[in-house]
């Protein structure tokens, strides 16, 4: 048309079919690509703008279902990963500037979800790991800097609440 330019190409073998398909407008540039075997059925979608670009993967086979997410603008550098099986879901998300990296993980299983996330500044790093099950939840933090590293786990059950901070400096352990 006018405005867009669409081509779709498929490619079929006795075992696989492939078919890609690239969309172009005076702004973005567009192509899924999609393959399928007797096991498994991968799609990715990459989009890209005058600032943006973006790729998305999903992968199916019968027990698992992956997606990848990746997105990149100027300052900023995204990516995202979904994992499902039968018994686990885990997603990790990472998130990349000029002066900050942060990673963020999350797993479920039947009894447990977990979560750490750890952040990086030029002069910090700092990591939480909260898990929680049916009877309990424990939440750990790790602080560090040039001269200070400091650690908070808390711990709590149906009955009990605990929490312990330790600090170490050059000179001192608290």
């Amino acid at each position: 048309t006018p405005t867009t330019e669409s081509t779709t190409t498929t490619t079929e073998t006795s075992t696989t079919e492939s078919t890609t398909t690239t969309t172009e407008t005076p702004t973005t540039e567009s192509t899924t690509t999609t393959t399928e075997t007797p096991t498994t059925e991968s799609t990715t979608t990459t989009t890209e703008t005058p600032t943006t670009e973006s790729t998305t993967t999903t992968t199916e086979t019968p027990t698992t279902e992956s997606t990848t997410t990746t997105t990149e603008t100027p300052t900023t550098e995204s990516t995202t990963t979904t994992t499902e099986t039968p018994t686990t879901e885990s997603t990790t998300t990472t998130t990349e500037t000029t002066t900050t990296e942060s990673t963020t993980t999350t797993t479920e299983t039947p009894t447990t979800e977990s979560t750490t996330t750890t952040t990086e500044t030029p002069t910090t790093e700092s990591t939480t790991t909260t898990t929680e099950t049916p009877t309990t939840e424990s939440t750990t933090t790790t602080t560090e800097t040039s001269t200070t590293e400091s650690t908070t786990t808390t711990t709590e059950t149906p009955t009990t609440e605990s929490t312990t901070t330790t600090t170490e400096t050059p000179t001192t352990e608290s």
